[in-house]
């Protein structure tokens, strides 16, 4: 089973290329897999790199509003 079969039962997105599998990941991470198509966006708008330093920022916190403060950083 590849990849992208372990992952495609967890969520309606399935990714086609790198920036995707990284926002779908990302999603995943965060707890948000039904948004993962909004991640996305936010790869190809700020750019990977972008995306992963404000998930570091992130991190130190409670898990439990950890997506809200992602979503909220990115803005």
């Amino acid at each position: 089973m590849s990849i992208l079969e372990q992952i495609k039962p967890k969520s309606d997105f399935v990714p086609e290329n790198v920036a995707e599998y990284f926002a779908l990941r990302l999603a995943q991470r965060l707890g948000d897999t039904e948004n993962a198509r909004w991640y996305a966006n936010a790869c190809y708008r700020l750019g990977i790199g972008r995306t992963l330093a404000a998930f570091r920022r992130v991190q130190p916190g409670p898990k439990s509003q950890i997506a809200k403060r992602f979503r909220e950083a990115i803005h």
